[in-house]
């Protein structure tokens, strides 16, 4: 899936999966915003302190539908669950040094 068009270029990006939950926009709202209309989230501004970061990674582990994806420590787009199924068995997803299936993090949410 291709990344939303409304999202300000940058680290974080949301994908075309978004449910608009609003999960993001609640988590943090200084760098996500619903439209309600389109029935999705996107990236507003891109986090530009350690509190921001924090938070958009929060956003993304969170995000039911893995729609939440940020570039990895060798530029490359690391995606959500969706974008990230090629070549991973059970479909895991790995950003950075974290690596965590969904089953596993399905898991910690209960």
């Amino acid at each position: 899936m291709g990344n939303l068009q409304a999202n300000i270029p940058g680290k974080y990006q949301v994908d075309e999966c978004c449910i608009g939950c609003g999960i993001c926009s609640a988590i943090a709202p200084q760098n996500f915003r619903s439209d309600h209309e389109q029935g999705y989230d996107y990236v507003y501004k891109q986090p530009d302190n350690e509190v921001e970061e924090s938070l958009c990674a929060e956003a993304m582990d969170i995000c039911p539908v893995d729609a939440i994806g940020a570039t990895g420590t060798g530029g490359e787009y690391q995606a959500g669950l969706n974008d990230n199924l090629e070549g991973t068995a059970g479909g895991s997803r790995e950003t950075g040094s974290q690596h965590q299936s969904g089953t596993e993090r399905q898991r910690l949410r209960i």
